[in-house]
């Protein structure tokens, strides 16, 4: 009793003596708390998963690619020494890019109608116009807007992959001479004021062929679109935004 006594003043008693105490006192005993159980980690492998070998080192570089043409390489006779002995051969995959330059005449039929007194003329394969074919048509502008090569550069550059083509000739297919971008930019600008429910439109002053003119920035967070006008006009804004009742200027 003396022990238990001792025990009792230094609150010493082991955790189930002090719980059937609680117990006889009419209380409760210490809850049967569980210590929190470690959650298994996200996208735990099984033990089949574990076993799987996982494959080294770095992927075939040239295993995507479909070889268009093969060429034999062969090693002088007379570079060989004496006791050489052919064993084989071996692969070696190489990417050639081409740039060069086809000058190509298209032999054109012409029909005469005599009733109408007109003649007609075979028309070019699609693409075909200026001079030019749809590759260079395409590049210029891919290199010019796309890459931001500057025209002296873009000049120099196809002129020294043999390609005969005037200063006047680049600027004219980098200004969108048959006017395909000015109708993709209006059906941009169309679609994002009638597929979204607000636009934001803003005015900048700029300078055209030395003229004062202001720019009108209209879009949203989907699209946007400019409007050069060579003078600032209130009601431009509201033009160029539709009839939309939302917008923030």
């Amino acid at each position: 009793m003396q022990r238990l006594s001792k025990l009792l003043l230094r609150g010493s008693l082991p955790t189930e003596l002090r719980d059937e105490l609680a117990r006889l006192k009419g209380g409760s005993g210490k809850a049967d708390l569980k210590p929190s159980v470690k959650p298994a980690p996200h996208g735990h492998s099984s033990e089949a998963e574990r076993r799987t070998r996982t494959p080294r080192g770095k992927p075939k570089k040239n295993e995507p690619l479909s070889v268009t043409h093969e060429e034999r390489c062969v090693v002088d006779p007379a570079t060989l020494p004496s006791d050489a002995v052919r064993h084989g051969t071996t692969d070696s995959i190489i990417q050639r890019l081409r740039i060069n330059v086809e000058v190509v005449r298209f032999v054109r039929e012409l029909w005469y109608v005599p009733s109408t007194n007109t003649t007609l003329t075979a028309p070019l394969p699609p693409g075909y116009r200026g001079g030019f074919c749809p590759t260079s048509q395409n590049i210029i502008p891919a290199l010019g807007h796309g890459a931001n090569v500057s025209q002296p550069a873009l000049l120099r550059f196809l002129r020294d992959i043999g390609l005969t083509i005037g200063t006047g000739t680049v600027a004219r297919m980098l200004l969108d001479p048959e006017g395909s971008w000015v109708h993709e930019a209006a059906d941009v600008h169309r679609t994002g004021l009638t597929t979204r429910s607000w636009v934001a439109t803003d005015q900048t002053s700029t300078r055209v062929d030395g003229q004062n003119e202001v720019c009108h920035v209209v879009g949203n967070g989907w699209f946007t679109s400019y409007h050069t006008v060579p003078a600032a006009h209130a009601r431009m804004s509201w033009q160029c935004c539709g009839s939309r009742s939302s917008v923030i200027a």
